[in-house]
């Protein structure tokens, strides 16, 4: 059985979602964010399914004017933290890390990471 929801998004928002099903090629809005979160609840049973020692990269992408908040939270996680690559956007960066940690750890800091609000993006990729 479907249950319908409700969400709210700004313009900005809904441009790139329409965009996004034209050039995909899926015309329903709520069959793109089915997929969407599909994709989004995948990835966090991946990520809770991991265990032990991991060596993994993220990826992340925040608000560039908001960096203090980002780097005061890697600067929290320093020792898993083996590498740091940072890039310069005009109202953005990227920085990709590259750690090594036990998975309750890494999780921690992903999870942290998710939910500040100046980051844009996060992924990960564990290397195995």
């Amino acid at each position: 059985m479907v249950k319908i929801i409700s969400i709210s998004v700004d313009n900005e928002t809904l441009k790139g979602l329409d965009l996004a099903g034209r050039r995909i090629g899926i015309k329903s809005r709520s069959r793109l964010l089915r997929n969407a979160l599909s994709d989004a609840l995948n990835d966090y049973a991946s990520i809770q399914s991991v265990k032990g020692h991991v060596e993994c990269v993220f990826a992340l992408s925040y608000k560039s004017s908001k960096r203090a908040s980002v780097f005061d939270i890697l600067h929290e996680y320093s020792s898993i933290i083996e590498t740091e690559l940072h890039r310069h956007g005009s109202s953005s960066c990227m920085v990709i890390i590259s750690i090594k940690s036990d998975a309750k750890r890494m999780r921690s800091l992903f999870f942290r990471l998710k939910r500040e609000p100046a980051v844009k993006s996060i992924k990960y990729m564990l290397i195995e």
